[in-house]
This record gives structure tokens, sequence and C-alpha cells, in this order.
């Protein structure tokens, strides 16, 4: 049986996001069919603005979407503290552990998930989620499109770091000078504690920092 929100009192809202007309339509009937209230969309944007203007209970969004990326848009609700605690399940093709690492989603599945996976993993980040202090943040598309600006010039900062960090490596044969090196260059980058490097292959290269 479905609860009612832990926030509200009322039908959870879902929020999905997903640039195929006949995916986006399946899992909207779906969650529909179990009870919830849900909110579609195809757009990056839309999805930012029904973020904070509609507090929903949980997001779902396709990994590519019509304008902005929902990687792009997933980091930008994990770094916003007036929208973070809003569970975010991530449908992409690539390695979920890694995107999960990346974007900071809740969860991370495939687009051929089975309707049982899709909604059990949905029922329990709702069951999770805590009456929030929160609440909805009415911004305008000038505020949110700033938000995507920010992660824009974050990306490129990144780009830079591996492009320097390729450098790096290239140039120093011994493995314990290379880090040293690496960590270095992060360091003149970023205010952090703790930083994490993970090394897919010679193309793949993230950077976790906190």
């Amino acid at each position: 049986m479905l609860k009612n929100s832990p926030k509200t009192g009322k039908t959870p809202v879902i929020l999905i996001a997903e640039n195929d007309p006949a995916t986006l339509s399946r899992h909207k009937k779906l969650f529909e069919t179990a009870g919830y209230q849900v909110i579609t969309t195809n757009s990056g944007i839309d999805l930012l603005r029904q973020a904070y203007n509609q507090n929903p209970e949980l997001i779902m969004a396709s990994g590519m979407l019509n304008d902005i990326r929902g990687y792009e848009v997933c980091r930008i609700v994990k770094h916003d503290d007036s929208v973070s605690s809003i569970p975010v399940i991530l449908i992409t093709e690539k390695n979920s552990e890694l995107y999960k690492l990346e974007t900071c989603a809740d969860h991370c599945i495939p687009s051929d998930s089975d309707h049982a996976s899709i909604m059990q993993i949905a029922g329990e980040l709702i069951a999770g989620v805590c009456p929030p202090e929160r609440k909805a943040k009415k911004l305008s598309d000038t505020d949110i499109l700033k938000r995507v600006s920010h992660v824009c010039d974050q990306k490129l900062q990144e780009i830079d770091v591996i492009q320097r960090l390729t450098a790096s490596i290239n140039n120093h044969g011994a493995e314990q000078e290379t880090l040293k090196n690496i960590f270095h260059i992060l360091s003149g980058m970023f205010h952090y504690s703790v930083a994490g490097i993970y090394i897919i292959n010679t193309n793949e290269i993230y950077i976790d920092t906190c």
C-alpha cells in the first residue's frame, strides 16, 4: 500500500525527466498506477524548475535530456542545499557506480531495468526521506541558468585539471613522484580535505574532492 509523503502527508510527487516519449509515457503510467502523483518533462531546465518549485519526493532522470544532460542536472540538485535532500535516480547506459560517484545520484539504473526493480528502488528512497526542513524555493529561469552556468564552469575546470594531470603522468616516470605532482596540482585549484582519483583507463580519469 502506498504511504503518504513524510513531508506533506499527501500523495508523494515523482518528477520524471526523459527525452524518449515512449519511455517517459511508460514510466509515468508505472508510477501513476502505483498511486503516485507524477510530473513529467523532457527538458533539463524544466526539471530544475520543477525541482525547485514543486519540491518532489523523488526525481528520476535520464542521463541524456533535450537541453542539459541529466548528469549535470543531478550535480546541480545535489550541490544545492535547498534541494539536495531530494533523492535522485539516474538512468544511464554507462558505468553506474562511476556516475553515482561523479553526480552524487542516490541510485543509478540501466534503461532496461524491469518495473519491479524501479518501484522497489523508488519506494526505498522515498521511505528513507526524513521530513525535511526545506520548502519549495521559487526560482526564476535566470537563477536556474546561473546554476547551470556554475556547473559548466566546474566541468571546464575539470577538463583543465585532467589535461594537466595527463601531462604530469606523461612527464614523470616514477609512480610516487607522479602522485605527489598530481595532488600538488589539485591543491592549487581546490580547497579540500579529502581527494580521490579514479583512473578507469587512459581516456577516463575522475576526480572527487570534499
